[in-house]
């Protein structure tokens, strides 16, 4: 196994014992939630809480500059092929202000805004993302 390969085995399995437990309870909740989404939402809420809103919205981003371009240039984070997602960045600000997970869900912050087949140059519609965090739901 290569260098890369085993820093990605660590992250995984760090990841999995920090936010597992409730990215799966989540998922048993909302089977038709993104995994991916749901992920981003619960690193970053732990995040904010920990060591504050800016700094948890600022690792979000930085992550998707750096898969945005690490497809551009080859390499990336692990499995994840689509580039710069704002998919992802809308569950990061949901997790960061700390939104509950029912009014996460009804907004539709689990869902991507863009399928693999209509992506262009990156994962998700900002304008989609934009309306599900206004959206008012009951």
């Amino acid at each position: 196994m290569d260098i890369k390969g085993m820093l990605s085995g660590v992250s995984d399995s760090i990841q999995k014992k920090l936010i597992g437990k409730d990215v799966d309870k989540i998922l048993k909740q909302y089977p038709d939630a993104k995994k991916d989404l749901v992920q981003h939402y619960v690193a970053s809420g732990l995040m904010s809480k920990t060591v504050g809103p800016i700094f948890s919205m600022g690792v979000g981003l930085f992550k998707e500059a750096l898969d945005g371009l690490s497809k551009k240039i080859g390499g990336g984070t692990k499995g994840r092929t689509a580039g710069f997602s704002v998919d992802d960045l809308g569950a990061d600000f949901a997790g960061v202000v700390r939104m509950d997970v029912d009014t996460a869900y009804k907004k539709g912050m689990f869902t991507h805004t863009e399928t693999a087949e209509n992506m262009i140059g990156g994962q998700g519609v900002p304008k989609e993302v934009f309306k599900k965090i206004i959206k008012k739901v009951n």
